[in-house]
């Protein structure tokens, strides 16, 4: 997988979803991640299950990665686009990242490796759209 710029920390690892065995994971990084930014939010597995059926204009299997360190999954991000009804297109994503593991340039790698894959989707499509990109940041510290 290309990732540039990764920090060299330890067994740390960016890879692709893996699919169903990844919902836990998902929702265990989710929780701490939300809970560290004081925004309550306990997800189980199988409300990952169910979003990810339901995804739009996303292929977790090609628009998502995944930051492991000794094989325990730490963070991860999703991207996705959406039509707006004044004529954008909105090219979004968001992220998530364990506490401990924050301010080691891990997000800004997945940050990054995210705003390369919109664009490269956004090339796909016409050339007369505007397009941009949105991301919601929540960090309390």
């Amino acid at each position: 997988m290309d990732v540039n710029n990764a920090p060299v920390i330890a067994g740390l690892k960016i890879r692709h979803f893996q699919g169903e065995g990844d919902y836990s994971k998902i929702a265990t990084v989710l929780t701490a991640s939300e809970a560290a930014d004081q925004t309550e939010r306990d997800v189980s597995a199988e409300d990952i299950a169910n979003a990810y059926s339901h995804l739009s204009n996303c292929d977790p299997g090609r628009d998502m990665i995944v930051a492991e360190v000794a094989g325990e999954m730490i963070g991860y991000t999703r991207g996705w686009w959406e039509n707006e009804s004044f004529g954008w297109r909105l090219y979004k994503h968001n992220g998530f990242l364990i506490p401990e593991w924050r301010q080691k340039g891990i997000g800004q790698t997945m940050l990054l490796w995210m705003e390369k894959r919109l664009r490269e989707i956004a090339t796909t499509h016409p050339p007369e759209i505007t397009k941009v990109f949105q991301v919601n940041v929540t960090q309390f510290q």
